[in-house]
């Protein structure tokens, strides 16, 4: 026998093993409850509407039950269950406010059938504890069976007994039945009209009354109906009603199928039944609805098939199957006549699975024979062998720890942790304990049951199972989210992630404000920052006191105190590491990763004091040794150390850093390996293969700070190589290789423009123009801008010349004079004018345009550098007159003295000229240039020639033109000016 209490009036259970009848005498303030069998009660249960229990006879039972003066009741059965109602007397309040708040005597005893003794339950032995393990794994299977699962029997057979009555009541039941259906009608109207005031609704109206089933199956809304003689078309309203059009009508055997699209973020819940049903879909959960919870039957000790499933559905109809074209496999859809009757949210089970359904249910078969059938306790599951269900044991006789009393007790309020309290005889006592809580959970209330799974929950996460921690935790927040709200619960489930390695999760809960005022909180954000590789931020945020630590069990310090002590040697501190190392110096759990990690950070504490003896001894020790994470570990520091110390050359150090690059994967770990390997063969002169193995390593590890840190160093080598010495002592095609190879790593900004510029100028040097050409011309297109991108263009085109491509250079001359228009005028100075107009020209004359390119230079003032150009475009051209000209121009530039010996280069000017005199047929010009330059001329190498040339008589030497034009070397008088962008400075190329 159990009381409850809910909204205005107590009820009183009486559990019979079996169906029993029973009548009702009322007397004053008491009602007798005469059973026609025998059977023994405790009758220490109480109740607001309950002032006492008296048995007045076991045999058969007779039960008085004294109520206060003019409280009313109502009974009937349920099953083997005698429910007995007492209502609040005529204007007392309910002092029940929730029914979250009922509460719930249910560790009284059940009704006894004096002729049978009670037995008494076997304990589990060893063999069956991994099936509790897997278990325990959804803790939702172990609690969903006894939330809910009464209430809703009583609801239907409430529902059941009004039925009846409806049929046999007479002409005034039926009034008042009229009455009442209007009455919710017009509720269910009004609350349907409220719900879509904000959200979206479809509607489904009939004439016949219509069986209803509403799931989502792969994010579409099915809506199937149960009839096929009637015409339905669902009609959809609200806010966002085009988003769910158009809506797909299908008709399937006995009924209708209606598809359309799920909305994200928001919540389907069902209204009505019969002739008149609405869906509603809001963003806001509805929290007052509570699906029907299903009932695992036949569930037995040491097997694992022949259970069954029971959802006690009060009102279903039909069972339907239907093809899911989705993916070609039958589902089992059951509607219902009244929505109360759902499954809510999805759930996978091992021969189906349930789809999330807001009306009635869907089931999707992972097997052939599975079977759905309607029975009078509801909707049946199962299979002809029984469907694969975990047991749950059921161990009596212990009781467990009173918790909510430990936690009463004072505690030191900087400490949020217990974790030895919270062991619970460690991890011996583990799985008896948990056994304990677990077969507790029949009878409690749902915030009991909630807290002794928070219970589970620290006692996992106290012998240092983060995993299992979680799974608990996560199901008491899934029931109630207030708890996230609640420090200690926050605490739990960041810690517990932490431990699980889940440390982005672990660190955004431990970051919650409501956790700022513990400063024990620190401790565990340093020890997440750490795993996430912050490990600067993590020294900062560690707090000075850890002596919390101290009173942690081996399983919860010992690892937090490596870490601790890593990011102190990490920061420098050297002393606080080796003090948090006499926190495990004498643990006995001291496992063997744990032992290793010590004494790899014991090595780098004795290398930060200079005791180099002592860190390679333990290092090299490790390096050979045993456990995995820590050989490499060792293995890297210690060949890091020697090449340090000069003590092993690159060569050996690359065989070292190969051999443990394999040696462990999947992690940080590698890619460190990694990033080491590549940078020593970079340093050893093997740049692509380095930065490669660089690249690979950064690969490994994206969007994390080692990864940004690999990626770093890599632009670093990478624009040192570039902007220092060593590029000069790289070939040029090795130089490109590197730059195209790795062209992400030019850093942004002046930096990146003076990498691309030099390696420009190293490919000039080499005569690579082309090569050169390119870079410049990425660099004007997509990085430079305003006057450096005048002056790169300007240069670009001179290349382009030097290269003999004078259509490019022409269209890249055009880019510099748009750059130009746009600088101000003390900037863009007519000499700049100037020198682009002489780079066009020269352009003009390799495009074969002579007339374009000596007009250009008319317009021109005169210079040497006019003067030569328009020299070699006449030459070229065949000009003579103008090439003469020009080169008396050229030579008068020269400022040639006759008393000095002259140049090779000033002796080649005179002959050439003369040649042009020659070719012209100007005889007088030609005396002239004998009479003042023989002298000089004879003095040179070009003396013989000079005097053929100027002979006043015709020599058959020269019989011809081409013989005459033979004699004068090819000369570019214009080199000089466009050699001079070889050398120029690439940061001020035009200067």
């Amino acid at each position: 026998m159990r009381t409850g209490e809910h909204r205005g009036y107590t009820r009183l259970v009486f559990d019979w093993p079996e169906t029993v009848t029973y009548k009702i005498e009322e007397e004053d303030e008491k009602f007798i409850i005469r059973f026609e069998k025998p059977g023994q009660v405790n009758t220490d249960v109480s109740g607001k509407n309950i002032q006492s229990i008296s048995v007045l006879s076991e045999d058969p039972l007779t039960v008085s039950v004294a109520v206060p003066a003019g409280a009313k009741t109502r009974s009937f059965p349920v099953r083997s269950r005698i429910v007995l109602d007492v209502y609040d007397p005529s204007g007392v309040a309910s002092a029940v406010k929730t029914p979250s708040k009922t509460k719930d005597t249910r560790k009284a005893a059940a009704v006894r059938p004096a002729v049978k003794p009670q037995e008494s339950a076997s304990t589990p032995d060893e063999q069956d504890l991994q099936n509790v393990q897997k278990a325990i794994r959804n803790v939702e299977n172990i609690v969903a069976e006894v939330l809910n699962k009464e209430e809703r029997e009583i609801q239907a057979a409430m529902r059941a007994r009004a039925n009846e009555n409806a049929k046999t009541g007479g002409e005034s039941s039926k009034v008042n039945e009229g009455a009442n259906a209007n009455a919710q009608k017009t509720l269910a109207v009004e609350e349907a009209a409220k719900a879509a005031k904000n959200a979206n609704m479809f509607t489904v109206s009939s004439t016949k009354s219509i069986g209803l089933a509403v799931f989502d199956n792969m994010g579409q809304m099915w809506i199937v109906t149960d009839r096929a003689d009637t015409l339905v078309q669902p009609q959809v309203s609200g806010p966002d009603s085009a988003y769910f059009k158009p809506i797909k009508t299908s008709d399937i055997q006995g009924g209708q199928s209606h598809v359309s699209k799920t909305m994200p973020a928001t919540y389907m819940r069902g209204r009505g039944g019969g002739l008149l049903w609405n869906i509603v879909i809001s963003p806001d959960p509805h929290e007052e609805i509570v699906p029907v919870k299903a009932e695992r039957q036949n569930v037995r000790e040491g097997r694992s098939r022949g259970a069954s499933l029971l959802f006690p559905f009060a009102t279903p109809r039909k069972v339907m199957d239907i093809k899911d074209p989705l993916t070609g496999s039958m589902l089992k859809v059951i509607t219902v006549e009244d929505s109360g009757d759902f499954t809510g949210r999805g759930r996978d089970y091992v021969d189906f699975t349930l789809l999330p359904s807001s009306v009635g249910l869907a089931i999707r078969p992972k097997v052939d024979d599975l079977k759905v059938d309607i029975t009078d306790n509801g909707v049946l599951v199962s299979r002809p062998g029984g469907l694969t269900m975990l047991p749950v044991k059921q161990v009596t006789n212990v009781e467990k720890r009173d918790f909510a009393t430990r936690m009463a007790q004072p505690k030191d309020e900087r400490r949020i942790f217990d974790f030895e309290d919270w062991r619970m005889g460690g991890l011996a006592a583990l799985n008896e304990n948990r056994n304990i809580i677990l077969s507790s959970m029949n009878g409690l209330t749902k915030g009991t049951q909630i807290e002794n799974l928070i219970t589970l929950g620290k006692m996992q996460l106290a012998n240092g199972r983060g995993a299992e921690a979680i799974g608990f935790l996560d199901y008491a927040a899934t029931e109630i989210p207030e708890l996230k709200q609640n420090p200690e619960f926050l605490s739990l489930l960041g810690v517990a992630k932490a431990f699980d390695w889940k440390t982005d999760e672990a660190f955004k809960d431990l970051s919650s404000p409501i956790l700022s005022d513990y400063e024990e909180i620190d401790i565990w954000k340093a020890f997440a920052l750490a795993d996430l590789g912050d490990w600067q931020q993590a020294y900062e945020v560690l707090p000075a006191n850890l002596s919390a630590i101290k009173d942690y069990p081996s399983e919860i310090r010992n690892r937090l105190v490596i870490v601790l002590a890593e990011i102190y040697l990490r920061a420098g501190e050297r002393a606080k590491a080796e003090q948090l190392f006499e926190l495990v110096a004498d643990s006995d759990n001291l496992n063997r990763a744990h032992d290793a990690a010590l004494r790899y950070l014991k090595g780098e504490a004795a290398r930060q004091k200079g005791d180099l003896a002592t860190t390679k001894n333990l290092w090299s020790e490790l390096a050979d040794g045993k456990d995995d994470l820590y050989r490499v570990k060792a293995g890297l520091a210690l060949t890091r150390l020697k090449i340090d110390q000069g003590e092993m050359k690159p060569a050996e150090a690359i065989d070292n850093l190969e051999r443990l690059r394999y040696a462990w994967r999947g992690d940080e770990l590698e890619s460190t390996v990694g990033y080491w390997l590549g940078r020593t063969y970079f340093e050893s002169g093997e740049y692509v293969k380095g930065l490669k193995i660089m690249r690979d390593a950064a690969t490994l590890v994206p969007d994390t700070i080692l990864g940004q840190r690999i990626t770093g160093d890599m632009s670093a080598l990478f624009t040192d190589f570039y902007l220092g010495e060593g590029l000069d002592d790289v070939s040029p095609l090795d130089a490109v290789a590197l730059y195209e190879e790795f062209t992400e790593l030019v850093p942004s900004g002046e930096v990146g423009n003076q990498v691309i510029s030099n390696l420009a100028e190293h490919l000039v040097k080499a005569d690579l123009l082309d090569r050169s050409a390119d870079l410049l011309t990425y660099q004007i297109n997509h990085r430079l801008s305003g006057d450096q991108a005048a002056r790169t263009a300007t240069r670009l085109a001179a290349i382009q010349l030097i290269d003999k491509n004078g259509p490019e250079a022409l269209q890249t001359l055009q880019k510099a004079e748009g750059f130009m228009k746009d600088l101000p005028d003390d900037v863009a100075t007519p000499a700049r004018y100037n020198e682009l107009a002489l780079l066009r020209a020269r352009a003009l004359s390799l495009n074969n345009q002579t007339e374009q390119a000596l007009n250009v230079l008319e317009n021109l003032k005169a210079s040497p550098d006019n003067n030569r150009l328009r020299a070699d475009i006449a030459w070229r051209s065949g000009f003579w007159d103008d090439a003469a000209y020009a080169l008396e121009d050229v030579i008068l530039d020269e400022n040639i003295s006759l008393t000095r010996p002259l140049s090779d280069e000033h002796a080649m000017l005179i002959l050439q000229r003369a040649v042009a005199l020659n070719l012209s047929g100007d005889r007088i010009g030609l005396a002239n240039m004998r009479e003042k330059y023989a002298e000089a001329m004879r003095q040179t190498s070009k003396s013989r020639l000079f005097e053929v040339v100027t002979r006043a008589r015709k020599n058959a030497e020269l019989a011809d033109r081409r013989t005459l034009l033979s004699t004068v070397s090819e000369v570019d008088l214009f080199a000089d000016f466009l050699n001079s962008y070889r050398e120029v400075d690439p940061a001020n190329p035009s200067n």
